[in-house]
């Protein structure tokens, strides 16, 4: 007799579960309708970056381009110039990214610098420094206020040694 009671009792439960489970599920797809109703469809969804990124170019001004400590760009165009092939975000981070991969760049030619310097302006040069800026996101020239640490002299695009003005 127990074993009847129990077995009725255990399909009382198993039949209320299943009676209560379409209940469930019809409030479940209610809520999930709702929810639906509130987020756009992935066609109407547009994705944006969350940092833009641009293009990081690398040039060398000589300091008679630039008034030195103004935030005024440097005049005409840049002595040398490299674009670099990778992308920094438009932030300070990127500024500095950008910084850092043209010094690598031009690290590499800092022994040839007169040569190069001066065999690619079209103009004689005489105690001027190599000042690098950089450009990216805005499209300005920044000055970086690194310098080759020399001064250049160069005539008809040949260097030759900066005399010493010690009088």
């Amino acid at each position: 007799m127990k074993c009847i009671v129990i077995l009725i009792q255990v399909c009382c439960l198993f039949g209320l579960g299943l009676a209560a489970t379409p209940t469930v599920k019809e409030a479940m797809d209610a809520e999930w309708n709702k929810l639906k109703a509130f987020l756009p469809s992935m066609d109407t969804l547009k994705l944006t970056p969350v940092v833009n990124q641009t293009a990081c170019n690398c040039g060398v001004f000589l300091s008679g381009q630039f008034k030195k400590g103004s935030s005024d760009p440097p005049v005409g165009v840049p002595t040398l110039m490299h674009e670099q092939d990778a992308m920094v975000p438009c932030t300070l981070m990127g500024h500095k990214q950008c910084s850092n991969k043209c010094l690598e760049t031009i690290a590499k030619h800092l022994p040839n610098s007169p040569v190069i310097l001066c065999g690619s302006i079209d103009r004689d040069v005489y105690r001027e420094r190599a000042y690098l800026f950089v450009q990216n996101c805005n499209g300005t020239w920044v000055n970086t206020n690194f310098s080759a640490g020399r001064e250049f002299c160069c005539k008809d695009g040949s260097p030759y040694k900066c005399p010493n003005n010690l009088i």
